[in-house]
């Protein structure tokens, strides 16, 4: 562990990093840890995008207590969207995977939709509004397209799956009890929306132990297993499979993102579905959807085969390997608040040298 010392020391040393958490995993077990920007293992930080996993979880979690499927309609669950006949086919399924075709551009400038949404009106009702409104673009519905509107609009699934409010609490409370975490907080707009794109917050310890969730495919420990057998989990948290149709590149994301996560590593580039008449070129929803994949992200490809990712504003990063053949199991947390457009980071490098230490 000297090199990765000395890797993580140099990165907290550049002040202007704002490195605030770094963790890494190995086999389940915690091998190093270290703090910065005035943080410690009790400090709470912000995720932003990373939040849209957390929502992963809950939806996985809701699909195997049976409250829907992958294939359930959102406007079987949203009654504002019941009359909205261009959105009748708009699965949950879809909306996972950034597929939906909704006419939201994930631009930040004032008076942006996002921008709006995530700031200025407090509420994400208007997403919904304008979703019915502009409805979709020409064969948008097979395009990727990263959205936080989309996310929110899961959310408001998620809460329009139960009875009332107070369901939909506890529901979210069972999760974070489930993997027995106690920091975990989602931001909720002034009509109690969940803002689950961009707004939770966790320890980094926490962080890690929800990526250690996905890392054991959806298993957790009873309370009385972990003392009598500490391989032994018996509570599924997730149906079967959940983990992996999360990392199953979404078609024309180029391989790089599945449900809610992003993906490292060489994948079908292309498309990521086998169905090759049913695919749309790339390019045609380059054209559909111009920022769908900016800012390039191309560092991702150098991240270990396999490799699943949370990741937010600011370098948020909680990064799970599962191991196998002969690799150990890995959980990469880096939190912070690092600036790119202001400051040049190499944060290629930065992750290559810290894989370089265990593989």
């Amino acid at each position: 562990l000297v090199n990765l010392k000395e890797i993580v020391n140099e990165h907290f040393n550049n002040t202007e990093l704002h490195a605030r958490a770094f963790l890494l995993l190995v086999d389940g077990e915690i091998v190093y840890e270290q703090y910065g920007d005035e943080c410690d293992s009790s400090t709470r930080l912000l995720g932003w995008s990373a939040t849209k996993s957390l929502l992963n979880a809950l939806i996985g979690m809701r699909i195997q207590q049976k409250g829907f499927s992958l294939n359930t309609k959102i406007n079987s669950l949203l009654p504002a969207w019941k009359n909205a006949l261009h959105l009748d086919t708009l699965t949950i399924k879809q909306a996972l995977q950034m597929s939906d075709g909704l006419d939201v551009d994930e631009v930040y400038f004032p008076g942006s939709p996002i921008t709006n949404m995530l700031f200025v009106n407090g509420t994400v009702d208007d997403v919904i509004t304008k979703a019915i409104t502009n409805g979709r673009r020409k064969k948008g519905e097979n395009c990727f397209h990263y959205s936080s509107a989309t996310t929110n609009i899961l959310c408001q699934s998620l809460a329009q799956s139960f009875t009332n409010k107070s369901e939909n609490l506890n529901h979210v409370v069972k999760l974070f009890r489930s993997i027995r975490t106690r920091s975990f907080r989602l931001e909720h707009d002034i009509n109690s929306n969940c803002i689950g794109s961009s707004f939770g917050y966790a320890t980094a310890r926490d962080w890690a132990r929800l990526a250690l969730l996905y890392q054991y495919n959806g298993m957790w420990w009873d309370e009385d297993e972990i003392i009598a057998d500490p391989l032994k989990r018996s509570n599924r948290i997730f149906p079967e499979g959940w983990v992996d149709f999360t990392k199953t590149p979404t078609k024309t994301s180029r391989g790089q993102y599945g449900a809610q996560f992003w993906l490292g590593g060489e994948n079908d580039i292309a498309n990521g579905d086998d169905n090759k008449d049913a695919k749309l070129r790339d390019e045609e929803c380059d054209q559909i959807f111009p920022t769908r994949l900016t800012p390039k992200r191309d560092w991702m490809k150098n991240l270990p085969q396999g490799t699943f990712f949370m990741h937010g504003f600011e370098e948020q990063m909680v990064a799970i390997n599962q191991g196998g053949s002969g690799r150990p199991s890995v959980v990469l947390v880096r939190l912070g608040a690092t600036k790119e457009k202001v400051l040049e980071w190499n944060k290629d490098k930065f992750y290559k040298d810290v894989y370089s230490t265990v593989y």
